[in-house]
């Protein structure tokens, strides 16, 4: 942060209505940074890309912006 600014945090977000059987997957919690880890490969990988481009945007954005849920099929 830098010297002399205030800062606050905001999260909006939907609430989505889902059932198991829908094909939504959860690859990152809100309460955390860290990936979920699936027993499929290709999962795990789609999910730390995820995560990284989460880095990137809160990186290049000089702290002030990520996506935290990327949703759709």
């Amino acid at each position: 942060m830098k010297s002399g600014l205030a800062s606050s945090i905001h999260l909006a977000e939907e609430q989505i209505p889902c059932s198991n059987s829908d094909g939504f997957v959860k690859y990152i919690h809100n309460g955390s940074a860290i990936p979920r880890t699936f027993q499929n490969a290709a999962t795990n990988d789609i999910a730390q890309f995820l995560a990284f481009t989460q880095h990137v945007q809160y990186a290049k954005t000089d702290r002030q912006v990520y996506i935290s849920d990327y949703q759709g099929m």
